[in-house]
């Protein structure tokens, strides 16, 4: 993204910027307009960040994101098992597969 911010605000300041004024020229050097450009790319890109923070705290409030409350993590595997002994085919045993993961 910096890559083509860099080469249109290059485009536009070495297109619209009026050769009068002097600020963040290199002296003795008035044609470079590097330094504007680098500038320019800076600051759409910390304005960019700032927006998309902005966004993030809109999309996910702070009381929404929180620890998962259930401490036990047994439950949890025994609903995966469950998940996915519901999806095995219904030719399958899941016992038979649980008897050889456990001797493994």
């Amino acid at each position: 993204l910096s890559v083509i911010q860099n080469k249109l605000f290059s485009w536009f300041i070495h297109t619209f910027r009026p050769r009068e004024n002097s600020c963040l020229l290199t002296p003795g050097h008035p044609e470079e307009l590097e330094r504007i450009v680098v500038f320019w790319t800076t600051f759409a890109s910390l304005m960019e960040t700032v927006l998309l923070s902005h966004l993030i705290i809109r999309a996910f409030p702070a009381h929404e994101v929180a620890d998962f409350p259930l401490k036990n993590l047994d439950l949890v595997e025994l609903e995966l098992r469950q998940i996915h002994e519901r999806s095995l085919p219904s030719g399958l045993d899941s016992e038979s597969s649980e008897d050889d993961e456990e001797s493994k």
